[in-house]
């Protein structure tokens, strides 16, 4: 926060008005506060900088750009193209489509709709034990935890 003391000669007031009003424009003013000192009126305005249309943008894109950043900090996913499974993770992987085949023609859904691939292969490859833990699993969504992380933690507890 900034101070900035300003006149206004009282023979001069337009003069003087024009160049107050250009400053008022420029900054945010927070608390302005006006004293008559005889001749002229003495003006004390605390104020922040003004912020320009375009940094306003850039400042949003940033706001984005970190939430972003927070949600899909400290995920995991795995690509189901490049991840090698042991047996006993191929064989959960099985019982987990099976899963999800089930539930998808339970609701109507197309089976991604209810998980994809990648999220299968990384809740095999995490094997959670508490609703919690798949927060960990980047793109799963936590109203899907919700419906469906019981199951896939009883699943996993009987392989």
């Amino acid at each position: 926060m900034y101070l900035k003391v300003l006149s206004i000669r009282k023979n001069y007031i337009e003069e003087d008005e024009e160049k107050i009003n250009r400053f008022f424009d420029s900054v945010h003013a927070l608390k302005p506060e006006v004293f008559d000192n005889g001749d002229r009126w003495s003006i004390f305005v605390f104020y922040k900088g003004k912020v320009s249309e375009e940094d306003k943008e850039k400042i949003e894109e940033l706001e984005r750009e970190l939430k972003k950043q927070e949600k899909t900090e400290n995920k995991i996913i795995f690509d189901p193209n490049t991840t090698d499974l042991t047996e006993e993770e191929e064989n959960l992987l099985g019982k987990l489509k099976e899963w999800r085949e089930q539930k998808a023609y339970h609701f109507g859904y197309p089976s991604y709709f209810i998980a994809h691939n990648s999220h299968l292969i990384t809740i095999t490859k995490i094997k959670p034990k508490t609703l919690e833990d798949f927060l960990q699993v980047k793109g799963l969504s936590k109203k899907t935890i919700a419906l469906f992380g019981q199951e896939l933690i009883n699943i996993i507890n009987q392989n």
